[in-house]
């Protein structure tokens, strides 16, 4: 089980690969695909793949067009909205991959501002080890509360993998008692944040902030999450020793990794000799106090059986608009997981569009299903899908400008695969905005009809009076 899950990331890797470095990739052999840790790409010379015992060139030269399709790729064809992360030399990949990037950098005002012309990039295949903190994390708690830890090795030493299973197992309180944590993801490797998902496993109880500065992100994290453990990846620059100071001031226990290859050479380093010296061990404060419990109550005594009926009827216009509401959000939800899992499909499997079409539309709401099933009928009735897809599309209760991104999205599904992927993506990403408007637009929406529908039915309860 183990072997395949590793050969499994060793393919969602290589699904990042323009399509004809893919196919190169995909012909290693099974027992160094499990082994694998990195592919290396440099304009102009092989692709490689990195195994334990070095580099291993690969029969394909790669082209300075395939690292700019790679970069497309990896930030969904829309390197503005990747912007932050780029600019940083990277950027995060769904299923927990972060791809590297060297160029050409424009700095502005002493910052780097954008990078292009990409010459070379590195896909991290990155793997959970779970299990691996079990004999570790009951060890790191005195008296019931955990202590404030740091974990040391040199580079390539597994302090990265360490620290994320152990913010699983204290979050998911494996044999420990289970903890708040926070986690300080600043170079998005151990979370890896995807559309504000985690990619890997780091436990039920855990808040992930990922992408910011520690000096920053510990602050936050102390007024806004209560942790009980403050989890941050390398410390490195003296700016986060105070982040971790304050945080130890407030009696919350810190997690944190550090280069170095052993105690005797952390505390030769000035600035880690301050560190050993001004964070105490402990764990969370139990006198911390909790807000006061404020309850409200509030009772109306309707006489008349008119004035219940007015308001009944209030109410189940409101009722009636927050369910069409709630289901023009499930439908947005649907169509962005269906498209998710058709790119998948397409980059990993290449499925036909038949199955990919019923294989889309199992388990699906209604509106949904009936999209993908006409398409399909359409199909294999030897037609093209085009008219009865539009003419579906044309029903659901969606937006129009997400009704022309459907539109078009069946023209490019009948392309290659490059356009079908570059298809999926653009029509995801505008029915994932829209999702997110309406998101945001909910608690305003819902106070405005509840307002509405309750108003009305109160001025007819007191001309009824």
């Amino acid at each position: 089980m183990e072997r395949r899950e590793c050969e499994t990331r060793y393919e969602l890797a290589a699904a990042i690969l323009p399509s004809r470095l893919r196919r190169i990739a995909m012909e290693l052999p099974e027992t160094d695909k499990r082994r694998a840790e990195e592919f290396r790409l440099r304009a102009g010379h092989c692709l490689s793949v990195l195994l334990p015992e070095g580099e291993r060139s690969l029969e394909a030269i790669v082209t300075t067009e395939e690292l700019e399709t790679l970069c497309d790729i990896a930030a969904e064809f829309s390197r503005y909205a990747s912007i932050e992360t780029l600019r940083q030399g990277f950027l995060p990949v769904r299923g927990g991959f972060r791809v590297g990037l060297c160029g050409s950098a424009v700095v502005k005002d002493g910052e780097v501002t954008n990078l292009k012309q990409i010459s070379s990039a590195v896909i991290r295949i990155s793997r959970e080890q779970k299990g691996i903190a079990q004999a570790v994390a009951p060890r790191l708690f005195r008296d019931g509360r955990f202590v404030s830890t740091l974990l040391l090795s040199p580079p390539g030493g597994g302090k990265t993998t360490l620290l994320r299973d152990l913010v699983r197992q204290l979050s998911q309180g494996e044999g420990v008692p289970p903890q708040r944590i926070t986690l300080i993801d600043e170079r998005e490797e151990i979370a890896v944040m995807y559309r504000g998902q985690p990619q890997m496993d780091v436990g039920p109880r855990t808040d992930v902030l990922s992408g910011c500065p520690k000096a920053l992100a510990i602050p936050m994290a102390l007024r806004a999450m209560n942790p009980q453990i403050i989890a941050v990846d390398e410390i490195t620059v003296r700016e986060d020793l105070r982040a971790i100071s304050q945080a130890a001031g407030c009696g919350v226990a810190l997690l944190a990794t550090i280069h170095a290859a052993n105690v005797e050479e952390l505390q030769a380093k000035p600035l880690y000799q301050e560190l050993m010296a001004g964070v105490p061990s402990g764990g969370a404060d139990p006198n911390r106090s909790g807000g006061a419990a404020v309850r409200r109550g509030e009772s109306a005594v309707i006489k008349l059986v008119g004035s219940l009926c007015v308001l009944f009827a209030g109410g189940s216009v409101w009722w009636l608009q927050h369910q069409e509401q709630r289901r023009r959000r499930q439908v947005l939800a649907e169509l962005a997981a269906a498209l998710d899992y058709m790119e998948t499909a397409i980059r990993l499997n290449r499925t036909p569009l038949l199955p990919l079409f019923r294989q889309a539309a199992r388990g699906r709401c209604h509106e949904v299903s009936q999209l993908f099933e006409r398409g399909a009928a359409a199909l294999a009735a030897g037609r093209s899908p085009e008219t009865v897809w539009c003419q579906t599309v044309s029903c659901l209760p969606v937006s129009e400008t997400d009704k022309r991104a459907l539109s078009e999205l069946v023209k490019a599904l009948q392309g290659d695969e490059t356009s079908a992927c570059k298809g999926i993506l653009l029509a995801r990403k505008e029915l994932q905005n829209s999702l997110s408007q309406l998101e945001k637009q909910r608690p305003e929406e819902e106070k405005r009809t509840a307002a509405l529908c309750f108003s009305a039915a109160a001025l007819l309860v007191i001309l009824l009076i």
